[in-house]
């Protein structure tokens, strides 16, 4: 994942961390996950399709992107 990415999204987390930001970083993690995906669905002719052993989650974490 893009380092410009997760210095993104470590300055959102910083700005909801105040207060009860259980929801907010869930609907920023969600929607990051969906983006993704979307973007490893369009990039190449062949859809996307993660491999066999692992879920969407694991395999994002594995090219390096954050969670909330």
């Amino acid at each position: 994942m893009s380092k410009v990415l997760n210095s993104f999204l470590r300055g959102w987390c910083n700005y909801f961390a105040f207060g009860y930001p259980r929801k907010a970083f869930r609907a920023l993690e969600h929607y990051t996950r969906n983006r993704m995906i979307t973007h490893l669905n369009r990039r190449s002719q062949r859809k996307y399709s993660h491999p066999k052993d692992m879920s969407h989650y694991q395999y994002l974490e594995k090219l390096g992107l954050i969670r909330p």
